[in-house]
């Protein structure tokens, strides 16, 4: 060590028990990062809803994610999709893929199935810690919603003040340029990068 853990989103649950079992184990993490992440005990009212939806609501809600990385409107509905079976809407969601360059072109479908299976699961993870953490926290917020996206982490009004109730240590709060997810993409992810740095060799 020390350790410099970092998580963003879902990873920031991950990174935050990977901290305390290192302190369980006695070796101190060094820095501790959560990039716009949701606090364990934070449930979004969504939730529920979330977990019963279909596949062609998780192909939307995907491409919309996508969409805010590339740029390039997928214009895929839930009305385009629910006349087709599985396969078809998979195949929808396979061509705006590779039109806009995120998977080659070969990819076959099982692969999104994957993928959005991924997603389903971090949204029905209940994660509670066994410990308060007694080391020190960074979080950083994204400053700008994501439009057409909603993410546990933007209906909380305060993530950080919710962190702390699992922490011995005051958190300290760094807002950073971009939305969940362009915070970690050009050009916004150089500012997040220079903090980080920054408490790294502090």
């Amino acid at each position: 060590g020390p350790y410099h853990i970092a998580g963003h989103s879902f990873g920031g649950k991950i990174a935050f028990e990977i901290a305390n079992q290192l302190l369980q184990q006695g070796d101190a993490p060094g820095v501790l990062a959560l990039l716009d992440s949701a606090a364990p005990h934070y449930v979004s009212t969504d939730k529920e809803k979330i977990n019963q939806w279909t596949q062609a609501q998780w192909i939307v809600h995907t491409a919309a994610i996508v969409e805010q990385l590339c740029g390039m409107p997928a214009h895929i509905t839930c009305d385009d999709l629910d006349p087709l079976d599985d396969h078809q809407q998979l195949q929808v969601f396979n061509r705006y893929l590779q039109r806009v360059g995120w998977i080659p072109d070969a990819t076959d479908t099982s692969y999104l199935v994957g993928q959005i299976n991924i997603l389903k699961a971090n949204s029905q993870t209940e994660y509670s810690p066994q410990h308060k953490l007694a080391s020190h926290i960074t979080y950083f917020r994204a400053t700008h919603p994501m439009p057409g996206v909603d993410t546990e982490i933007h209906a909380s009004a305060n993530p950080a003040a919710e962190w702390q109730y699992h922490s011995e240590k005051p958190i300290d709060f760094i807002a950073v340029p971009g939305n969940h997810l362009t915070m970690l993409s050009k050009p916004h992810v150089a500012v997040l990068a220079q903090h980080i740095h920054k408490l790294i060799v502090k």
